[in-house]
């Protein structure tokens, strides 16, 4: 019985193989396409409505903040902004630090 077992799992393991092998991904992604899997489509692709996991996640890549929060912590880290400050009247001034920036 174990060697029905073994040989049956390495004759799967070898399909297995064979499998990822000889069939090609369906199509190359070209350098102006973001591939990223997901369990469902998003809902939406307006960052203001995101309330899903897989709408946020492709918003992230879609879209860069000014500032951003630093993985792991609570530290906010320069995301689009080079800098920011606080004006008295609590306006935040953000300085992006490039001259091509739109």
């Amino acid at each position: 019985m174990r060697k029905v077992c073994s040989a049956l799992q390495t004759l799967w393991f070898i399909g297995l193989l064979t499998l990822i092998v000889l069939i090609p991904a369906s199509e190359a992604a070209r350098e102006d396409t973001i591939v990223v899997g997901l369990l469902a489509e998003p809902v939406t692709f307006d960052p203001a409505q995101a309330t899903d996991l897989n709408t946020t996640r492709v918003i992230k890549r879609m879209f860069e903040g000014l500032a951003a929060q630093e993985l792991g912590s609570y530290k906010i880290i320069p995301g689009l902004a080079a800098s920011w400050t606080i004006s008295p009247d609590r306006l935040y001034l953000y300085s992006s630090g490039r001259s091509n920036f739109s």
